[in-house]
C-alpha cells in the first residue's frame, strides 16, 4: 500500500514516482533543502507546490492543476508532504526522508 499525504482534509496516495516526475521534483527538492518557512521566496514556494502537485497527480491522475491550486491547502500540509515525496523518489531511505522533515520547517 502506498503512503499517503493529507491536503485540505483529503488523503492522497503517493506511489513510487516515475522519471517523468523525478526529473522535475529532484532539482526542486534540491532548491528547497534547508529552506526556512519565514524566509521562503516565491520561487521556493512554487517549487514546493510543483513537488506536491506532481506527487499527488502520480497517484491521482485525474487531479488537475486547477483543482490543486484552488484547494484550501495549508502551507504546513505542503511541508508535511515533503518527507513522503522524498521517500517515494527513491533518493533516500525511509528513515533519512523522515529525518529531513525537520530541515524544511
Amino acid at each position: 500500500m502506498d503512503p499517503t499525504i493529507t491536503l485540505a482534509g483529503k488523503e492522497y496516495p503517493i506511489p513510487l514516482l516515475a522519471p517523468k516526475q523525478q526529473r522535475i521534483i529532484g532539482p526542486a527538492l534540491g532548491r528547497l533543502r534547508g529552506m526556512k518557512v519565514d524566509a521562503m521566496t516565491t520561487e521556493q514556494f512554487d517549487d514546493l507546490l510543483e513537488c506536491v502537485f506532481l506527487a499527488v497527480q502520480r497517484g491521482t491522475p485525474d487531479f488537475s492543476k486547477v483543482a490543486f491550486m484552488d484547494s484550501p491547502i495549508g502551507t504546513r500540509e505542503l511541508f508535511e508532504a515533503i518527507p513522503v515525496i522524498v521517500q517515494q523518489t527513491g533518493y533516500m531511505k525511509k528513515t533519512e526522508a523522515q529525518d529531513s522533515q525537520g530541515e524544511a520547517q
